[in-house]
């Protein structure tokens, strides 16, 4: 009668290196930091609108360069047109354009119930051929702060992108945790 024998094999799984264990933590720490960084840049940019009426808008050309580059975060505030200044950067949209412009006044005329202003962009070399009219009370979107390169990170917060992108975080958050138990061969929480 033949005799069979039965080999055990015994498969050692290699355990992790601390270096994986320590970057699982590392991501972990930087997704919770880019998350609450997200959040507080949202709450910020919303009370900064509805508390002081501020816009926030990324500069699509090269036009004002070197002192708004294309990228840039742009925040407006509300002026009257009447309380419009030479050197003050604003934001119109000229008629028959469906993007606004945004030049610095070189020269502004108040006659009767109307501003005048004309503008120029700081790298054209000469000012725009069209002056822009606004009656007296006209609210005219000004610049009052310029952050740099800005202008992409905060697009990629507005609107379904936005929160799709700040949800998406959430899953892997979840995760991260019991990627590390798994990883460090922890025992399952119950």
């Amino acid at each position: 009668m033949p005799t069979t024998s039965t080999a055990v094999v015994s498969a050692t799984v290699p355990k992790p290196t601390a270096f994986l264990v320590v970057g699982i933590r590392v991501v972990t720490r930087l997704l919770w930091a880019l998350l609450l960084l997200d959040a507080a840049t949202c709450v910020v940019v919303s009370v900064g609108a509805v508390a002081h009426q501020l816009q926030v808008r990324s500069e699509l050309s090269g036009s004002m360069s070197p002192a708004i580059d294309v990228g840039d975060l742009l925040v407006y505030r509300p002026s009257p047109a009447e309380q419009l200044r030479v050197g003050q950067v604003v934001s119109f949209v000229e008629p028959g354009q469906p993007l606004p412009v945004t030049h610095r006044l070189t020269t502004v005329t108040v006659t009767g119930g109307r501003v005048t202003v004309v503008t120029g962009g700081d790298a054209n070399n000469a000012v725009d051929a069209v002056p822009q009219v606004f009656s007296s009370g006209q609210t005219v979107w000004r610049v009052v702060a310029v952050v740099p390169g800005a202008g992409p990170y905060a697009n990629g917060l507005i609107g379904a992108r936005g929160a799709l992108f700040m949800l998406g975080f959430v899953p892997l958050l979840l995760a991260l945790p019991w990627m590390e138990r798994e990883v460090a061969g922890l025992p399952r929480r119950p």
